[in-house]
């Protein structure tokens, strides 16, 4: 989730950029009739806000509880035999406080409860019994003659299905925003309680329909394109009156947003990609939620959140965290300040708040059998809290793939992430994994600059110098682009060949691969503001004109891209030579740069010209690794080729697989 759109935008801002983006994305550029004479303010507000809809000023909240809810308890289910045998249970019931508490089942103790500012929420802690048997916990809450019921549904474990694999060096991970994937059930489309009841395609900033069911019927299309991972953006609710679409303000942590499906749906499409050998990664947000939250509405403690008494963004300085110099008021204003006024910003060094969090976290994993976590605004959250949570879900599941958003500007800043003394004695071998950003930055200024002493691909060959730093950079998720960014496509000024090299840089470098959905049929877009990257995938709706998920109906180029990408991800799903070989690189020299990934028994040989000149091979200068082999193999062009009349166009890069005889 982006921190440059919190700090950029405003409504002048969004206004011009309506006007005057080069996206070319019909449904959210054409300008009707009826808005023709109105301001960019007029035209910007339709984009955002739902008509009729004032937003509230902002206020602090109060606890002292309120009584239009639901009754529920938190989590409603668990499981037996887990490594940690104690699970809190959050009972949200009016006047919960002032209840005497009863549980009475065989092998469950309740080891304490606890009450908080708010009447209406008890706390639970409940141990679980290695020896318990399967049924509904009957949590009873008596105030004076009356008894009030909450169920808490214990069950087994299921330890013969495929879940918690984790990310490998051999995945390939699709991105997608799944409200504008494509759209497989059109009954989720409108429902009168929620605070957007329908999808508007012609709005950047409203829902379009797309959902879970529409990416389960496009697996195919994925696997074929060699995809092995998928990484939805959440899918959890986001029942807030505006610019809900793209998931990051949960308002209920245990239900998956029903416009998208539902909580059993999205358990099936976990498992039907499993059945295909493809993995989930599920986005996990912990530095805030929607101010429409049941927690947020009706708030367990003044502390809960933090909690301003006048509104204050963060100053997205994640440096606050390590810097010997640091100002208090500066660290507090980063953690502590929010996003927008519709994101408050939760307060993880509450104790109640934060075992919340981490047990939603584990029901995810034990419910639907995910692989990987993705963590939003990591260096926005309390780090202490981060690493416990870290270490429960590793404990727990110890195959499990964790990676950070550290959207940070220098390669000290990222590594210190994840790599700090504290995240190093408390986690030892067990790792957390930055999505690497700074490579996202070099790779982009290679094809983008013309090679200096540090600009250009030297910046690419710099950032590469600096995984000293990092335990496991191999690890790490590389990508071009993401949802919070102008497309790679655009970002080259929608250059194939420049984009056709970025892309194998992408699926043959260190690092796990992760692709923005539609890269691979040139989807376009500058992030001015960021609705303009989030187009619909054409084909994902019924009544769209043409279908790129078909081959007949993608362009030449669209098809050409397509097949460049499928090409490379399958044949690095099959290469241990990109999937686990070692890396060595060679300064870059004229704007031409040449690296190798081998093993004992395989090598490829990438050669990257990001000059705008055609330039010769000169083999020699690699004899130290070339003479190792003898016969050497175009993987792009499919034939035999000699390393020593090897000639790249300008911009162009090769990927030689290297044979010994």
């Amino acid at each position: 989730m982006s921190t440059i759109f919190f700090r950029l935008f405003n409504l002048q801002f969004l206004g011009i950029a309506l006007i005057l983006s080069l996206i070319s994305c019909k449904s959210v550029q054409d300008v009707s009739a009826s808005q023709k004479g109105k301001t960019k303010e007029q035209l910007a507000m339709e984009q955002r806000i739902p008509d009729g809809y004032v937003v509230p000023e902002y206020k602090p909240l109060t606890a002292v509880g309120v009584n239009d809810f639901e009754a529920a308890i938190y989590p409603a289910s668990w499981w037996i035999g887990m490594k940690n045998p104690v699970v809190e249970v959050m009972i949200h019931d009016k006047n919960a406080k002032n209840a005497v508490l009863e549980v009475n089942y065989p092998g469950v103790r309740l080891k304490s409860s606890t009450a908080l500012e708010n009447p209406n929420y008890l706390f639970a802690e409940l141990e679980i019994g290695s020896d318990v048997k399967p049924g509904d916990v009957l949590l009873q809450l008596r105030i004076g003659s009356m008894v009030k019921t909450h169920t808490l549904k214990l069950q087994n474990r299921d330890k013969n299905r495929i879940m918690a694999q984790g990310l490998s060096t051999s995945d390939f991970v699709y991105l997608i925003m799944p409200d504008r994937f494509s759209n497989g059930d059109t009954e989720n489309d409108f429902f009168a309680d929620m605070h957007q009841r329908d999808i508007q395609r012609d709005k950047m900033y409203f829902r379009h329909g797309g959902d879970i069911r529409g990416i389960v019927n496009h697996l195919d299309y994925l696997r074929d394109l060699g995809v092995t991972a998928v990484w939805m953006t959440p899918v959890l609710e986001n029942n807030q009156p505006y610019e809900s679409y793209h998931g990051y303000a949960i308002t209920d942590h245990y239900k998956i947003d029903k416009r998208l499906g539902n909580n059993e749906i999205y358990a099936d499409y976990v498992s039907a990609m499993h059945k295909k050998g493809m993995k989930v990664v599920k986005d996990m947000i912990f530095n805030h939620v929607g101010n429409q939250h049941f927690f947020i509405r009706d708030l367990p403690s003044l502390d809960w959140i933090h909690n301003l008494e006048k509104f204050k963004r963060s100053n997205y300085r994640d440096q606050v965290h390590y810097d010997p110099y640091v100002s208090l008021s500066d660290k507090t204003t980063m953690l502590e300040g929010w996003f927008d006024y519709h994101m408050p910003d939760l307060n993880q060094k509450n104790e109640k708040l934060a075992k919340y969090l981490i047990q939603n976290s584990i029901w995810w994993i034990e419910y639907s059998g995910i692989d990987a976590y993705r963590v939003d605004t990591y260096p926005y959250n309390d780090q202490e809290f981060m690493q416990k949570w870290s270490k429960a879900i590793l404990e727990e599941y110890p195959d499990f793939y964790i990676c950070v958003e550290s959207y940070v500007t220098g390669n000290n800043n990222q590594a210190f992430y994840t790599e700090n003394e504290a995240v190093k004695s408390l986690l030892g071998d067990k790792q957390i994994h930055p999505i690497d950003f700074q490579l996202q930055y070099a790779v982009t200024e290679a094809l983008t600059r013309q090679q200096g002493w540090v600009d250009g691909v030297a910046r690419l060959y710099h950032t590469l110098c600096s995984d000293y730093l990092q335990r496991k950079p191999e690890q790490n998720l590389i990508f071009l682009d993401n949802h919070d960014m102008t497309r790679i496509y655009s970002t080259l000024n929608k250059d194939k060949t420049k984009l056709k090299s970025a892309l194998a840089w992408l699926l043959t470098d260190r690092g796990i691969p992760q692709m923005y959905y539609g890269t691979e049929i040139l989807m376009e877009g500058i992030s001015n503001p960021d609705g303009y990257v989030r187009a619909d995938f054409p084909g994902g709706w019924k009544e769209d004109k043409t279908n790129k998920f078909r081959a007949r109906d993608r362009t030449k180029s669209e098809n050409e891209m397509y097949r460049y990408v499928s090409r490379l991800a399958n044949f690095r799903r099959k290469s241990d030579a990109l999937t686990i070989g070692k890396r060595i690189h060679f300064i870059p020299v004229e704007g031409v740069y040449t690296y190798f990934r081998y093993t004992d028994k395989s090598c490829v040989m990438v050669v990257m010209n990001t000059s705008d000149k055609v330039q010769r091979f000169d083999a020699p200068r690699f004899d130290e690794v070339l003479k190792n082999y003898s016969r050497f193999y175009d993987i792009i062009a499919e034939k035999p080729t000699d390393v020593n009349q090897l000639k790249l166009d300008r911009y162009e890069t090769l990927v030689i697989e290297c044979q010994k005889k």
